[in-house]
């Protein structure tokens, strides 16, 4: 049996748009053993949405991608899965999906992928490498891709057909360092809000000023996160951010409150943003981990989405530095 575990992940952290991310300690886990046919079981969040059918189902037809890339076929495995991260909700569904299909189809096809050649083909999948780097490698992760993303058709994702490799070293990825002095909360509001929705809102032009605004407090902030001592109100600074967060306040009910908390109105508090295109709440602490995410909590709880107000729940979570790991 091949088991694969792959982190969930936190991507933009404030300024770092489409650049920075990190993984979580919440974990999609892929179990795969020889069968007579293709099959696939799931259990965990929104089961009652996720297809068992494999020409639908992301993470087989990411298998079947990657198997046409190099002219293998795929069938004949029982996949077990499991997955307790939240679909649609800014904690990097997708891209943990898109990286255990990738990974299994290196294992299972025998392929023997280098981290290079995994990188680039869950980056050219995902469109960007935010959350994808972060929950292939683990830790916290800076990227960028050396050359635009192929578009990839529909029917390089269906078994049995050409399908285009991604370029040879199409994404840099690096570790940023971390202090073990901080912990992570996220607020999970219980609405959904997809991706492309939040990208929709996004302005086609930036001005200048923003954009340094931006590049600024993106420099400062991995060059702080990890000193020994976090200073709150540099990290704080630092997680400010004008190239996505204020256009999406709309679809985030109760965002521009949270995004105006510091370590003066909660104590232990480093810095927030919204987690990747959200609606989830991502919040660097010393301290007060639950008091910090119940407050939180208390703020969505004022705020309606679709006429009721909104419910959610924090948990309290670790950077996880590895990554994703094969046990076989």
């Amino acid at each position: 049996m091949i088991t694969i575990r792959v982190p969930c992940s936190t991507a933009n952290l404030g300024p770092g748009f489409d650049t920075l991310g990190a993984a979580l300690s919440m974990h999609l886990t892929i179990k795969a053993q020889k069968h007579h046919k293709l099959e696939i079981q799931y259990t965990g969040v929104n089961a009652d949405e996720v297809s068992l059918i494999p020409t639908e189902n992301l993470i087989t037809r990411v298998v079947f991608y990657v198997a046409n890339c190099y002219n293998q076929v795929f069938d004949n495995w029982l996949l077990t899965i499991d997955n307790p991260i939240p679909l649609g909700r800014g904690l990097g569904s997708s891209a943990s999906a898109i990286v255990g299909g990738v990974v299994l189809a290196s294992e299972t096809l025998e392929l023997n992928l280098s981290q290079q050649e995994l990188l680039d083909l869950v980056c050219t999948i995902e469109g960007h490498p935010d959350n994808a780097a972060p929950s292939l490698l683990g830790g916290m992760i800076c990227s960028y891709c050396r050359h635009d993303i192929p578009e990839l058709e529909d029917s390089f994702f269906l078994p049995g057909n050409q399908a285009l490799r991604p370029p040879e070293r199409l994404t840099q990825a690096n570790r940023v360092k971390v202090s073990p002095k901080i912990h992570v909360v996220v607020v999970i509001p219980e609405f959904h809000l997809a991706t492309s929705l939040a990208r929709s809102v996004l302005p086609k032009e930036y001005k200048r000023s923003d954009v340094i605004f931006n590049l600024g407090r993106l420099a400062v902030l991995t060059q702080n996160l990890g000193k020994e001592d976090p200073d709150p109100l540099v990290i704080g600074e630092a997680m400010q951010d004008k190239i996505h967060q204020p256009y999406r306040q709309a679809l985030v009910p109760g965002l521009d409150q949270i995004l105006k908390l510091t370590f003066k109105d909660l104590d232990g508090l480093l810095g927030i943003c919204l987690s990747g295109a959200g609606p989830c709440i991502l919040a660097f602490c010393l301290h007060s981990q639950d008091m910090i995410g119940q407050a939180i909590v208390d703020i969505f709880a004022n705020h309606t989405h679709d006429g009721t107000p909104i419910q959610s729940e924090y948990k309290v979570l670790q950077f996880d530095t590895q990554g994703t790991v094969v046990t076989k």
